[in-house]
């Protein structure tokens, strides 16, 4: 966990040969301004990361607890 561009954040080290390089490309947890209800109302969807997991700034405390160090995080296309 840092303090980043976007605010309290949380490093992301890949495992699989498909994300091995999440570190290298930083990606990250991190809070973001286009994650945000009034977005989803008026766009019916929240903004794009670079690949980053984004969440509401008024969540990423609660989301970093929950996913804390050493903490396997799954993501798949929906």
């Amino acid at each position: 966990t840092y303090i980043g561009q976007y605010g309290e954040s949380r490093r992301l080290i890949g495992l699989d040969p498909q994300n091995d390089q999440a570190e290298a490309r930083a990606i990250v947890i991190h809070p973001a301004w286009y994650v945000n209800q009034s977005l989803i109302q008026g766009q019916g969807k929240i903004g794009r990361s670079q690949g980053c997991f984004a969440f509401a700034k008024n969540d990423i405390n609660v989301i970093l607890e929950r996913v804390a160090p050493g903490c396997l995080l799954y993501a798949d296309k929906v």
